[in-house]
């Protein structure tokens, strides 16, 4: 992401809304300066999340929602959204990168992971999309040449296709839909591998 224009303030926060300063300490990304909004037109809700005014002070930023950190030339690298980042036994997982690392698995076209919240665990669920005979299994000890174990899914679907929406989001009612169907031929057989 570079450096910030002049008039405009980076500032990253941490966890606990704390400014942090270090190179490499990742945060979320608040925007200051005389650019920043009023706020959303009738949403207070919104507005109350995302300007704020008691972060830093005597600036009013905007929380964008975005994780980053930076790097020691003082340039600030984007890293996720925070919304697909999870922290779960004190270690920060971004989902993006199990994605990137499932999308690179032969025969996989497409793959997401999601998250879900099982009594006091958070589970993170991926979904492959292959049009060729890949197993769970298969796909789980190929991800684990890939990514650390802190990071496996707990769960891992293989589907013919990923059902999404016009935005490209994933569509999650279409895709229970698509799980609870019975067994297909081979090449849109669904499968499951519970971790554990």
């Amino acid at each position: 992401m570079g450096k910030p224009y002049a008039g405009v303030t980076f500032y990253i926060v941490d966890d606990t809304d704390q400014v942090v300063t270090g190179a490499w300490e990742a945060g979320e990304l608040c925007i200051g300066g005389v650019q920043v909004m009023e706020g959303y037109l009738g949403d207070p809700e919104t507005n109350a999340r995302v300007i704020r005014t008691d972060l830093i002070a005597g600036d009013r930023v905007y929380r964008t929602g975005d994780l980053v950190q930076r790097n020691a030339e003082d340039e600030y690298v984007y890293l996720d959204r925070l919304d697909q980042v999870i922290k779960r036994a004190g270690t920060r997982i971004a989902l993006a990168e199990i994605v990137a690392a499932l999308r690179e698995i032969p025969h996989v076209h497409d793959a997401v992971c999601i998250t879900e919240q099982v009594g006091s665990r958070l589970m993170i669920i991926a979904y492959v999309a292959s049009q060729h005979s890949l197993s769970a299994q298969a796909v789980r000890s190929d991800l684990a040449k890939a990514i650390p174990a802190t990071m496996m899914p707990d769960q891992m679907h293989v589907v013919a296709n990923l059902p999404r929406k016009a935005t490209g989001k994933l569509s999650r009612d279409e895709l229970k839909a698509e799980l609870s169907q019975p067994a297909r031929p081979p090449t849109s057989k669904v499968t499951e591998l519970d971790a554990g």
